[in-house]
């Protein structure tokens, strides 16, 4: 059986999907080795066979949009934040990559491969030294029935130097919550979370 360009860029496929799913793995994500690796196959065998026998633009706008939908699976709300934004536009850009080699340009899909795990790798290194800098998180107090206040939260805020807005006030039941956007330090934020903890008036809250 002759080896032709076309196995080759699926090969290719493989390893590229590899290296990406390998990095997401290692940070334990939930789109891994397998899922990328899969995605970039697919995306790279889609279209190769788009240029053979079917419409180019239309089977590349479908992968874009069927990924598109793969991607928003990953995210998830926990609390007030969402989880698997990256992960999804790992899955993204990993299609991209796909296509890329599946039309042939193995040089572009080299550099996109390079600076995709690039900015996976360092930048979440950076990332993370940003983080002990600086935060942004949204706290959403709730008050025992009758009993303290939101000026007094702000008065903890203040002693800790902490950047905050008011997002939003609102009254369940007999019950007053109070929503937070708070821009600190993560040991600052910490030190934040033992005063609320300790502060016999706040029934609970969430960071």
């Amino acid at each position: 059986m002759e080896f032709t360009d076309d196995m080759f860029k699926v090969l290719a496929a493989l390893v590229a999907g590899a290296m990406l799913g390998f990095e997401r793995e290692f940070h334990d994500k939930p789109a891994g080795l397998r899922t990328l690796t899969l995605i970039c196959i697919g995306s790279t065998i889609f279209t190769i066979i788009s240029q053979e026998y079917f419409n180019q633009d239309r089977v590349a706008s479908n992968i874009v949009t069927g990924i598109g939908f793969l991607g928003a699976g990953v995210m998830m709300r926990e609390g007030l934040t969402v989880r698997g934004i990256t992960t999804a536009s790992t899955i993204w850009v990993t299609a991209a990559i796909g296509m890329t080699i599946g039309v042939g340009a193995y040089l572009l899909a080299a550099v996109e491969l390079v600076l995709v795990l690039a900015t996976l790798v360092i930048m979440n290194r950076f990332e993370r030294v940003m983080q002990n800098i600086i935060q942004k998180r949204i706290y959403e107090i709730t008050f025992r029935p009758g009993e303290g206040s939101w000026e007094e939260v702000e008065r903890q805020f203040k002693s800790l130097d902490i950047t905050y807005s008011l997002s939003q006030l609102k009254k369940n039941m007999d019950k007053v919550v109070v929503v937070y956007r708070v821009t600190a330090g993560r040991k600052t934020h910490a030190q934040l979370s033992r005063l609320l903890a300790t502060n016999a008036a706040i029934e609970g809250f969430e960071a």
